[in-house]
């Protein structure tokens, strides 16, 4: 009689709990599930996977200011001292006015890369058409791969001083390259930022922007 009693308690307990809406776990094998939610059942920690990573490279590369009375076409002097001070160096072979542009020290064979430029230009007087045109001219470059990189162009308004975006355009970097890919950049070409205009203009503030990321 007096073990009924026991278990008639025991019972009044529980439904008072579960009345009461009161969360409690069942611990078995170290599986926990709440009354609330008995379809959500937590089990161990697993354990921890590799953090994933993203290999992008970039850089900010600053070019001096450049000018002509008329239409013009030019390589643009690398400007290491501002880029050090002001940008982020990278993919440069040098560090004088003439160094080129190179991938040949990415870590993988292939690569993809996205080019920006900007400029501040004041247009003058001569000359009567309203481009801006820069690319990455080949000082040297693989024959199975492209020579003239197209940046983007833009157009501004005659005598209006304008800061100027071009781009993003995207390419493929890789090596070894065969006569299927003469579209894509091979990674030991070497380039000069090249700028060519419709009319007078006066560029400043000339920077290239590289992302490139490692695939």
């Amino acid at each position: 009689m007096y073990y009924s009693i026991l278990q008639y308690k025991f019972y009044i307990v529980i439904t008072y709990i579960n009345r009461e809406l009161m969360d409690y776990s069942l611990h078995l094998k170290n599986v926990h599930c709440k009354s609330g939610q008995m379809n959500y059942c937590v089990g161990p920690t697993g354990p921890t996977g590799p953090t994933g990573t993203v290999d992008i490279q970039e850089a900010i590369l600053f070019f001096q200011d450049i000018s002509s009375g008329d239409a013009f076409e030019s390589e643009l002097n690398f400007d290491y001292t501002t880029t050090i001070n002001n940008g982020l160096y990278n993919w440069m072979d040098g560090s004088s006015n003439s160094s080129n542009i190179t991938f040949s020290n990415m870590a993988s064979s292939t690569a993809f890369v996205e080019l920006y430029a900007h400029c501040d230009a004041t247009a003058g007087n001569n000359g009567s058409d309203n481009y801006i045109f820069f690319d990455l001219s080949a000082v040297s470059h693989n024959t199975n791969s492209l020579g003239i990189v197209d940046i983007d162009t833009r157009s501004v308004t005659k005598g209006d001083q304008a800061h100027l975006s071009f781009g993003p355009s995207a390419y493929k970097v890789m090596t070894p390259t065969t006569s299927n890919n003469s579209l894509v950049i091979h990674k030991n070409n070497t380039y000069r930022l090249k700028v060519k205009t419709g009319r007078e203009y006066a560029l400043s503030e000339v920077k290239l922007i590289i992302k490139l990321r490692n695939l």
